[in-house]
């Protein structure tokens, strides 16, 4: 079962059970260098029957981190926290954004408490945007011994309240009869409660229960008795946990602010790449680069006019890797101080989607701030022709979610089987600094060029899960790729400074 659709009919124990074999996990991956990066509650499931757990989605781990790095981890440890809170309050799902600090005990699920301490510190320190040098209070090994020594607590005093007889004469039910009637309850939980989750061939399944003896799960989980008896049936027998709803925290709603108004003044526009725009000085004053720079780069490749002069284009040639980044840099061509929106319309021509486990060649932008803190903003087709925008934050994924902005009838995909790629129409808006907040716009383009005032923002979609904390003093903003033989054409690339407010 997914976690995520099932908080409701989870029993407390198996509520345990999961958080202590996450952090099992946690361990087992920290001690080989893995950091997964993308930990969320979505890609956590349940195997009820075999109490296993079952984590999906580690295309985007990254390997061979020193383990002695504790701020290389911290990132995994506080989205945990979010799972925390998912699945031991009352409330279920942490607010959308803002504190995750656990709530008092009275907001908790009774049978849960008292709480691990840990679990308070990591929650309290948890953040949603991870910073240079952040530290989790603790380590995935210390959170697991926590876990474990809450589990030997929680786990019996559970089966113990299920697993009591009403005092009085006892039955006299033949031995054949009790037999029968816990093997079609059997059966019929059996048939309830299989786990459903799609059979995707990249799923990667781990059972904490088969890792390395120190971070074995310990033996006193509890499990159902042999002997198939009235005792039996009362621990099979589903057990509600009586929630009140008006008693849960009330989350104050995120307000997103309105899009500022865009005039045709010419202030509003610094800069615009269309098919006016001329460079006086030579060389352009973008910097094409790729990242790590282990090859230099080939004609047309990064961004560049077309020969007609009516598009600009941003390309990688089909040599490269998919680990390997192609960006043009264009701080160099205007004040970065003065930006506060920038806007693209585009038409893109080839994009790879994710091919079994190789993932989806990306395509988006990119904004450095005077600290060398970085943000990407990124789309790739995963192999359900289903589109995804990615954020990164100091190369650490920090969302990734489908996005259906761009029809299915103009999401096309061409080629043939071994080699195909989409194509498809977008355009994007970014405001900087709206009431503090960096907001991405999205919606499909109209298939041709526009003028520059023509994408306009309260026209589009907020990408809600985008939205970010704003980025003081950007000194590079510029344009990116993932992975090889990618074109997108451009009419136009606006920036925008000196918008009044609305």
């Amino acid at each position: 079962m997914r976690v995520e659709r099932s908080l409701d009919s989870l029993e407390v124990t198996e509520r345990a059970e999961i958080l202590t074999q996450f952090f099992g996990l946690l361990v087992e991956a920290h001690r080989r260098g893995i950091v997964n990066g993308d930990v969320d509650l979505k890609h956590i499931f349940w195997h009820r029957d075999k109490r296993q757990l079952v984590v999906i989605d580690w295309g985007n781990a990254r390997l061979g981190v020193d383990p002695n790095k504790k701020t290389e981890f911290s990132y995994d440890l506080a989205r945990a926290g979010e799972i925390i809170f998912s699945l031991i309050t009352r409330q279920g799902q942490p607010p959308a954004r803002g504190s995750i600090a656990l709530p008092d005990d009275s907001a908790l699920i009774a049978e849960l408490t008292p709480l691990p301490i840990e679990f308070r510190n990591l929650c309290k320190s948890a953040i949603r945007t991870p910073t240079v040098g952040a530290q989790a209070p603790h380590t995935a090994a210390e959170l697991y011994e926590a876990s474990k020594r809450w589990l030997a607590i929680v786990g019996p005093l559970k089966s113990h309240k299920l697993s009591q007889s009403k005092p009085g004469k006892p039955r006299r039910w033949p031995r054949v009869v009790g037999a029968l009637l816990g093997i079609v309850l059997v059966i019929f939980l059996a048939m309830k409660i299989s786990p459903m989750f799609p059979d995707f061939s990249f799923f990667a399944t781990v059972s904490v229960t088969n890792i390395a003896t120190s971070t074995e799960i310990p033996s006193s989980i509890p499990s159902a008795p042999p002997v198939l008896n009235e005792t039996l049936v009362q621990m099979l027998t589903p057990t509600e946990i009586s929630l009140n709803p008006t008693e849960a925290p009330i989350s104050t709603p995120i307000i997103i602010p309105s899009p500022r108004i865009y005039t045709d003044a010419d202030l509003n526009q610094i800069l615009v790449f269309d098919n006016k725009v001329t460079f006086p000085s030579s060389p352009n004053c973008w910097r094409n680069a790729s990242i790590p720079p282990k090859t230099e780069l080939k004609e047309r490749e990064g961004f560049f006019r077309k020969d007609d002069y009516d598009w600009w284009a941003f390309s990688i040639g089909e040599e490269r890797a998919v680990d390997t980044t192609v960006q043009a840099s264009l701080h160099e061509c205007l004040d970065t101080q003065l930006i506060k929106a920038m806007a693209l319309n585009a038409l893109v021509t080839h994009l790879e989607p994710q091919r079994g486990d190789v993932r989806g060649r990306e395509v988006g932008f990119f904004l450095e701030d005077q600290t060398g803190f970085r943000r990407e903003y990124t789309l790739w087709i995963d192999k359900d022709s289903k589109m995804h925008l990615r954020v990164r934050e100091n190369n650490i994924i920090t969302e990734d979610d489908i996005v259906s902005v761009v029809s299915l009838a103009n999401l096309q995909r061409d080629g043939n089987i071994l080699n195909d790629f989409y194509k498809f129409p977008i355009q994007i808006f970014l405001e900087i600094d709206n009431q503090g907040l960096d907001i991405l716009y999205l919606r499909e383009a109209p298939n041709n060029a526009v003028q520059a005032l023509d994408i306009k923002p309260d026209q589009m979609i907020p990408i809600d899960y985008a939205i970010r904390k704003r980025l003081d003093n950007i000194q590079k903003i510029g344009l990116i790729g993932y992975g090889s033989k990618t074109q997108v054409l451009i009419w136009p690339l606006a920036f925008y400074g000196n918008i009044p407010e609305q």
